[in-house]
């Protein structure tokens, strides 16, 4: 299997008001971080084209692009990261931020987003 990538929809990353919900935003801001953990952008498309709730890219698309970040660290040093799947947090997640994993039936919290500040963030898995 190829490697997997972390791939982010950047400013159309809009996820239905349920997913915003479980994010904890509030009003009407629906505008979040959605990473999709895929081997190639093609795979990464069919993924978000299979999966509730969220703006599936098109390769054409300038947002979607291969995601870097605190967050995306933060999330691959958990292990939340390395397998295919579709992660969403708050746009600028801090402590006690949660994170969702998405799928074709909808999607469930995953852990939060823990830390005293912008460079000690790190992130702890909800356990099963």
């Amino acid at each position: 299997m190829p490697a997997l990538k972390v791939y982010g929809l950047g400013n159309n990353g809009f996820v239905s008001r349920e997913i915003a919900d479980a994010l904890g935003m509030t009003g009407s801001h629906r505008q979040a971080s959605v990473l999709i953990v895929a081997a190639s952008k093609r795979a990464a498309i069919e993924l978000a084209e299979a999966t509730k709730g969220i703006y599936a890219p098109t390769m054409s698309d300038p947002e979607f692009r291969v995601a870097s970040g605190i967050d995306v660290d933060a999330l691959a040093e958990a292990g939340m990261l390395a397998e295919p799947q579709i992660l969403a947090t708050e746009s600028f997640a801090r402590a006690g931020s949660p994170a969702v994993r998405l799928t074709a039936d909808g999607f469930h919290v995953v852990g939060e987003f823990a830390g005293d500040g912008y460079r000690d963030k790190h992130f702890i898995p909800k356990e099963s």
